[in-house]
């Protein structure tokens, strides 16, 4: 199912060197050239960061990238050594390597625990790095800062992805059953069950369990997050109220931007408790949201202008400009959430929160409200599907809800009609991940 797909092989270095021995002082290069670049990129971020806190200077990219499809580009040999060890030791899943980069920084026994990399948090990357110290400690994996290593035995860096994808797909799974409960609880069971089939058969959400990155992962406690959130509105449990918030902190604490998600307390909890009651729940959550978030990423506070060199790389940089709210990127970003989710059945979503939003009442109008302006709001900054991949599970949720009701309407009487017209709103999802498991 792709689970292995992508992981480094020795038969890389064949290809690529055809047979020639890299010199040792090459393979010692490797993990010196490492070391020194973080420390000039760590110092570096940490310079601007500060100028930009002072108001010194405007945001400036350290690092660009190498642009290697230039007819004139020229490459130093320290250039080469960094393509190499990223062929050689890197996955092609984007930056699914960052999170072992970031783990990389942090050294236990020094006390030394700041990943130096914060788009990815805390929540996400300390828990990993603890499973990954134990399967060390337990002679599962073998940890060490040596590049040569992992260059003559890649199984073992293949063990670190691996750790990583597992944790993902545990998340993917805990999704599924959340979603259905969600279903099952305020739509009724055969929308719990369609909706769980539409996520599983959606490939943007097996694209990234598949990878080390903290997207799913978040993903599960937002959707955790909201499921606690739906139970408070309906039995004013102050209990559940708390686990959603300690669900939704985890989420943000994972990866930052899915904190946009917390704005569901405000729009799902209006008019159904009094207003004083209605900002004080919202003002607690917030809160304590936002400090769930500092405990698990102290380093922003700790470390806050290298946190802010790197916050606004994402935020402002040329190559990202996240922060700016945009119609084009807005544009470009719909057709790849819309296919990444089950086609049709994520088109089938959209249309029945919109009709959710002009003639349902109560907390489905309002959750339909919170999906659709957290889309346009993601849409138009990060404009990026795998961002926003935490919407994915409502936006099933709202298709199945849009099938389920097509399947009780007068043109679908029949139960043959019904199951036809089901199997082709999720037969496409399902040929994709045919396809792309088989690919991969």
């Amino acid at each position: 199912l792709g689970f292995g797909a992508g992981l480094p092989d020795p038969n890389r270095a064949e290809i690529l060197l055809e047979g020639v021995e890299l010199p040792p002082e090459a393979k010692s290069r490797l993990t010196t050239q490492r070391s020194s670049y973080f420390i000039e990129l760590h110092a570096g971020q940490t310079k601007v960061g500060q100028e930009l806190l002072s108001g010194k200077s405007d945001f400036r990219d350290l690092k660009p990238d190498i642009d290697v499809f230039s007819q004139n580009a020229e490459f130093t040999f320290d250039d080469k050594l960094v393509l190499l060890r990223s062929y050689l030791l890197h996955s092609p899943r984007g930056d699914e390597s960052v999170s072992y980069s970031a783990l990389s920084h942090i050294r236990p026994e020094k006390f030394e625990f700041d990943p130096h990399f914060y788009n990815y948090g805390g929540a996400f990357l300390y828990p990993l790095g603890g499973v990954i110290f134990a399967l060390d400690q337990l002679s599962v994996i073998n940890i060490t800062s040596n590049i040569e290593f992992y260059l003559d035995h890649a199984i073992e860096i293949n063990k670190l992805f691996l750790t990583g994808r597992t944790l993902n797909i545990l998340a993917f799974l805990g999704i599924l059953v959340v979603l259905w409960r969600v279903g099952v609880e305020f739509f009724g069971f055969r929308v719990g069950i369609l909706a769980a089939i539409a996520f599983g058969l959606s490939s943007l959400p097996w694209y990234l369990a598949i990878s080390a990155r903290p997207h799913v992962f978040s993903a599960f406690w937002a959707t955790l997050a909201l499921f606690f959130l739906l139970r408070f509105i309906r039995d004013m449990n102050v209990r559940t109220y708390i686990l959603s918030i300690g669900a939704m902190g985890i989420a943000m604490g994972s990866f930052l931007p899915t904190g946009l998600a917390a704005i569901a307390y405000p729009l799902l909890l209006w008019g159904h408790v009094g207003t004083r009651r209605w900002i004080g729940l919202s003002l607690v959550g917030g809160i304590s949201v936002a400090t769930i978030y500092a405990a698990t990423n102290p380093y922003a506070i700790l470390n806050l202008p290298e946190f802010y060199a790197n916050f606004m790389f994402h935020a402002a940089s040329d190559r990202y400009d996240r922060a700016v709210f945009n119609l084009v990127k807005f544009s470009e970003f719909l057709p790849n959430i819309i296919y990444g989710l089950a086609f049709p059945t994520s088109v089938i979503g959209f249309v029945a929160m919109v009709w959710a939003l002009l003639f349902q009442t109560g907390v489905v109008r309002r959750l339909a409200l919170f999906v659709l302006l957290a889309f346009v709001i993601a849409g138009g900054t990060v404009a990026t599907s795998r961002v926003v991949v935490f919407l994915g599970p409502l936006i099933c949720l709202f298709g199945a809800v849009g099938l389920d009701r097509a399947c009780s309407s007068r043109f679908l009487r029949s139960t043959r009609a019904q199951v036809v017209f089901v199997a082709l709103g999720l037969l496409p999802g399902f040929l994709s991940i045919a396809i792309y498991s088989t690919d991969a």
